[in-house]
């Protein structure tokens, strides 16, 4: 339980300060080109409808590649790398 504290206390320490922007629009881009990059890739692979197999992919598993992508562009952001 100690060390759960104090890995809580390095991850505070290290979170950018107020004044830095917390939130960024841009951070979403990542996940949305990613999730894009892969409804293509299959889609591609595939000879009939193609339009359906894109959007299919585009919402699943396009969805999670979208929401882990842009979790970890936003914690990176957030931690302070120098």
């Amino acid at each position: 339980k100690a060390m759960k504290k104090d890995i809580t206390k390095i991850i505070a320490s290290q979170l950018q300060d107020k004044k830095d922007p917390r939130f960024t629009y841009w951070l979403l881009v990542p996940g949305i080109f990613f999730s894009i990059i892969w409804s293509l890739w299959i889609t591609v692979n595939h000879t009939e409808n193609q339009l359906s197999i894109f959007l299919s992919n585009l919402f699943w598993p396009g969805i999670i590649i979208f929401s882990l992508t842009s979790i970890i562009a936003i914690m990176g952001w957030q931690l302070d790398i120098d």
